[in-house]
């Protein structure tokens, strides 16, 4: 009788031991994705990211653009129009300086394009939206085309948009002011929402960047 306790207790042991490791790995994990989740202070980061749909639009220049043109390298992507006269100038210059910022300590696998999606084809011709892009620095592409195809691509990113009509008999456009990350794979891969915060959006996004790059 005396010989069986130890043999009967031992495996109970063992079972103690890995119910220990196991709840142990598991508050390890627990503290690592809490830590991932509190380092974005500012981006909210889609997991999965989101696969994005085939869509057929022109840039500045005239030339086709589609979803594989987004892909093979990290894009900002920011829905707007040419006669915006506050939101649109300054999120696309706080875009250019932030991207200076973040590019300065990165190479070129991170190089970031800056991408403004029209709602006002009307008006934004592929004429206007040269001079204007090409203001708010280099490697800024503007977008526009057939006003269903963009709204394909402002639904997949859930950007919201509508034409308000004036007294004078002119209209203005009503819209979100994200800013939407679309990686190398051509995914929508985080959003920054307004107001826009350049220091913030530096620092999440170069987490971003060195999370993907792992």
């Amino acid at each position: 009788m005396t010989d069986t306790a130890p043999q009967s207790s031992a495996p109970r042991i063992v079972l103690i031991a890995v119910a220990i490791i196991m709840v142990v790995a598991g508050l390890a994990t627990s503290l690592l994705t809490s830590r991932q989740v509190v380092d974005f202070r500012y981006a909210t980061v889609l997991q999965p990211p989101l696969q994005l749909p085939g869509f057929e639009l022109i840039d500045e220049n005239g030339n086709p653009f589609n979803l594989a043109a987004l892909q093979g390298q990290w894009n900002l992507v920011f829905f707007g129009f040419t006669h915006c006269p506050d939101v649109c100038p300054t999120t696309l210059l706080q875009l250019n300086r932030a991207r200076g910022k973040l590019q300065a300590n990165s190479d070129d696998s991170n190089r970031l394009r800056i991408v403004f999606v029209s709602i006002d084809p009307e008006r934004d011709t592929p004429a206007i939206i040269a001079p204007y892009v090409r203001y708010f620095g280099d490697d800024v592409t503007g977008l526009t085309g057939d006003p269903g195809q963009i709204d394909i691509l402002a639904r997949a990113f859930g950007a919201f948009y509508q034409k308000v009509e004036m007294k004078n008999g002119d209209y203005a456009m009503d819209h979100s002011a994200g800013v939407m990350v679309v990686d190398p794979a051509g995914r929508y891969r985080a959003l920054f929402n307004a107001p826009f915060d350049p220091e913030l959006f530096v620092r999440d996004l170069q987490l971003l960047l060195e999370l993907d790059s792992d």
